[in-house]
């Protein structure tokens, strides 16, 4: 990081920041007049000085400088205890030329935490004595490895003992320490006054010192600041962190459990609305769920739980099974006897919970957002960002041509998935029984594929009675069977096992909920198909939340594998311990608990077994088909009974 004490530009440099950026800030600095160069230096150890000023004119350094070797080397001996020259260059993609001062640090870690340990206080000649070793053996300044390592211990005591120390002898704290100390003082304060006053004070300190933070520093603030009771202080860094980066999942976690905590509703939309994540972010917010709903309770927050789970719902954001149990763990915790818990099932065709057999409501998406998902699609998401750019523009203009003229369809079928469903070679027996039921069905149909569904076409009989469109290749073939179903109404189904992630998070913002809604209602996921039979096993057309009703909650489990690629339908059951339902049978207890006496009539009780008897037939049904579909030997399916009884998929 390069900081300048006179204009107190601070110019953030580290493996997440792009050099182009530095050099930017770099020439903006050199451009106003007056500054004194000489006093510019580096805080980072391992700085490639020549990456930032590579190809820089000049004639515009040598404005202000003698030249640019002077003024690197210049700038690198103002570092502290660490030189960086011509000749000491690390780089960044070379893991094998950082591992030397990784070591060291590690070592230097170690030696403070040992210390540590072995005694409760450390006395001004403790610190000295270590001071000297961690010099000899570290190149980085020992004062800024003790810190930082403290900050991410969370050792308060000690972090106070080094504060003292470095203040009796009249060492001045640099911008570094204090941010560390900031954040620890934050991290650690829980809710203590005094605590708090004194991180304002070094704060402000801070401030008096810099009028720009590089981005680590404003992470490392809002970290602190942000437990805090003047966590509205972050607002401004989070404002300037914006102008050179986007906003981080962790600084937006941080905020949106600040604003959870002081019950800051306007804060709270604020960090929803700027999240903006790809798939591989979303573990990254998934994780800090579980503390959320803890803070949630504490502070008895019900507006921002019911917020959150808002948010989770829309974005499909389904929390793994250890999160949940977390959060289980805290709903016991906080509100013992409010509540009662059980993992279940939603029943996959009628959206029953099998714990409180609460009927869960189907998803529902209107023609308006509809309308505006289908512009949004074919304008921004087709045009702007070039989706079709693995084909070629005459394949794109003729798909186009070719459903203006041929559509609407009332299902698109991915011809491609069909045929390579399960084990063995594309053949025409993976995509006949599929075609043949859906032609009984009187569905416009319209398959897509390429060369290889072209291979299995002539042996398909009746092919005249549905449309094909061949693509040259398989790049972008989820792109046309989106804009088929999208440009032919909103009852258009998919037949697909792709998860289609890569389209949510092409759309804008506002629009990846009802993105989401709509895929999740009409696409087909889940089906069995052999020589002679078909069946849809999976549509989720039901909305397995987090979402609230009169009894309670129930929140869907992320339980992926490579077996159910989307899910098992697994919920958790949180249900008010006063809430009863009239007519459903007895929920699973555990072992230890004692069942209360059963007041339904003969006739309740009846029905409620063939109710049962039915659910468990129908899982019965369900379970042999998926032992066919995942290819068992052989020998074992021509012993299985077939099963006749399937429920079909009514278009």
């Amino acid at each position: 990081m390069l900081f300048h004490s006179t204009s107190r530009f601070l110019i953030p440099y580290s493996s997440r920041f792009n050099i182009l950026k530095c050099k930017y800030l770099v020439l903006q600095t050199l451009h106003q007049p007056n500054k004194n160069f000489s006093t510019l230096y580096f805080f980072h150890p391992s700085v490639q000085i020549d990456k930032v000023f590579h190809d820089l004119p000049d004639n515009l350094l040598y404005k202000h400088l003698p030249s640019k070797i002077g003024f690197k080397r210049r700038v690198a001996s103002l570092y502290s205890t660490s030189t960086v020259s011509e000749d000491h260059k690390i780089e960044d993609d070379k893991p094998s030329a950082r591992t030397p001062i990784r070591k060291e640090r590690m070592e230097g870690q170690e030696l403070l935490r040992m210390t540590l340990s072995q005694k409760s206080e450390l006395t001004a000649e403790d610190w000295t004595q270590l001071g000297e070793k961690l010099t000899a053996n570290v190149k980085e300044n020992w004062q800024v490895l003790c810190m930082h390592t403290i900050y991410i211990d969370g050792n308060l005591n000690a972090g106070k003992s080094l504060i003292s120390y470095l203040n009796q002898q009249n060492i001045e704290l640099s911008p570094i320490i204090l941010t560390f100390y900031i954040g620890l003082l934050g991290k650690t304060a829980n809710h203590s006054e005094d605590q708090e006053k004194e991180m304002m004070h070094y704060f402000n300190v801070l401030k008096s010192k810099l009028d720009v933070f590089d981005a680590a520093s404003i992470e490392v603030l809002v970290s602190g600041i942000s437990k805090t009771r003047y966590y509205l202080e972050c607002l401004p860094l989070l404002k300037l962190y914006q102008e050179f980066n986007s906003l981080s999942q962790s600084l937006l976690c941080d905020l949106l459990e600040a604003g959870l905590k002081y019950m800051n509703d306007e804060v709270i939309k604020m960090a929803f609305s700027e999240f903006n994540f790809g798939d591989a972010e979303v573990l990254n917010i998934t994780l800090r769920v579980p503390k959320m709903v803890q803070t949630c309770l504490v502070s008895g927050n019900e507006k921002g739980f019911e917020m959150l789970m808002d948010f989770l719902r829309q974005h499909r954001l389904n929390l793994p099974k250890s999160g949940l149990d977390n959060i289980v763990e805290h709903f016991q915790s906080y509100q013992p006897d409010k509540w009662r818990m059980q993992f279940g099932q939603s029943h996959p065709k009628r959206g029953t919970c099998n714990v409180c057999h609460t009927q869960l409501k189907e998803i529902e998406i209107t023609e308006s957002e509809f309308s505006a998902v289908r512009k949004a699609f074919l304008s921004q998401v087709i045009i702007g960002k070039n989706v079709f750019y693995k084909s070629n523009p005459l394949e794109v203009k003729n798909f186009i041509h070719f459903v203006k003229v041929r559509g609407p369809f009332d299902i698109v079928v991915d011809g491609l998935n069909v045929l390579y469903k399960g084990h063995g070679p594309p053949s025409k027996s993976k995509l006949q029984p599929v075609l043949s039921y859906l032609m009984r069905q009187n569905q416009r149909v319209l398959l897509l594929g390429n060369k290889v569904l072209m291979k299995c076409l002539p042996k398909i009989t009746n092919p005249e009675l549905f449309h094909v469109f061949l693509t040259e290749t398989t790049k972008a073939d989820d792109v046309f069977y989106l804009y088929a179903a999208l440009h032919s109404g909103i009852d258009c189904l998919i037949l697909t096992s792709d998860k289609l992630r890569d389209h949510r998070f092409l759309m804008q913002k506002d629009l990846r909920p009802i993105f989401n809604k709509w895929i999740q209602k009409v696409q087909i996921h889940h089906w069995f198909n052999d020589t002679t039979t078909f069946a849809v096993l999976r549509r989720d057309v039901f909305d397995l939340g987090p979402v609230k009703d009169e009894g309670g909650w129930h929140l869907p489990v992320n339980e992926v594998d490579k077996n159910f690629p989307f899910g098992k339908n697994s919920l958790l059951c949180l249900r008010h311990k006063d809430w009863k339902q009239a007519s459903s049978p007895d929920p699973v207890l555990p072992h230890s608990s004692i069942k209360a006496h059963d007041h339904r009539s003969p006739g309740q009780k009846t029905d409620n077994l063939k109710q049962m008897d039915k659910d468990f037939q129908e899982s019965l049904d369900q379970l042999r088909h998926f032992y066919k579909e995942m290819n068992v030997k052989k020998d074992k399916v021509d012993n299985r009974k077939r099963v006749d009884n399937v429920e079909w998929f009514k278009m």
